[in-house]
């Protein structure tokens, strides 16, 4: 099996901007998993919530997944996944064993400022905003085999962090 690298962390953490950084310096392909369902179902992730609900954005997003790591046999990649993905049990058992998750651990006051202005369906208010944080923080970190903080650090450097602790294992 190729190597795969999943960067997973809340919406606005740098999951896509990092992966596409650490993807370029391995010489890997970059997939950010919320391109790749808007891709594949043809709308865009809003839509999908307004003309469903989250269970059935979960639902697209687990089958996604799978498809996506079942390429993993051919070819490594560096994945983004979506903020809330790893709060399905079937995407962190899908991952297990199957690729590296990195978590960027960012402060929720820089996601925040990142994403509120955004069309994510979930970015609906401050408060609403860090108490998803919060709850989904738990999924992170366990499901993560690396942790790196990004706290003040430019995208560059949160790359190098990653692909520092990438090569060590």
């Amino acid at each position: 099996m190729a190597e795969v690298i999943v960067l997973t962390g809340f919406m606005g953490s740098g999951k896509s901007t990092v992966g596409r950084l650490v993807a370029d310096a391995l010489g890997l392909l970059f997939v950010d998993l919320d391109a790749e369902i808007e891709r594949r179902e043809g709308r865009s992730i809003p839509r999908i919530f307004a003309e469903g609900s989250e269970a059935d954005f979960r639902r697209v997003e687990g089958r996604v997944l799978e498809e996506v790591l079942a390429a993993a046999d051919e070819s490594g990649f560096v994945l983004a996944l979506g903020g809330g993905t790893l709060t399905q049990v079937a995407a962190r058992d899908a991952l297990r064993g199957r690729a590296r998750v990195v978590f960027l651990d960012t402060p929720v006051e820089v996601c925040w400022s990142r994403a509120r202005h955004s069309q994510r369906p979930l970015a609906t208010s401050e408060e609403d905003f860090r108490s998803l944080a919060a709850g989904r923080s738990t999924s992170y970190r366990e499901t993560a085999d690396i942790t790196v903080s990004t706290e003040g650090l430019s995208r560059g450097q949160v790359a190098k962090r990653v692909l520092e602790a990438v090569k060590r294992g």
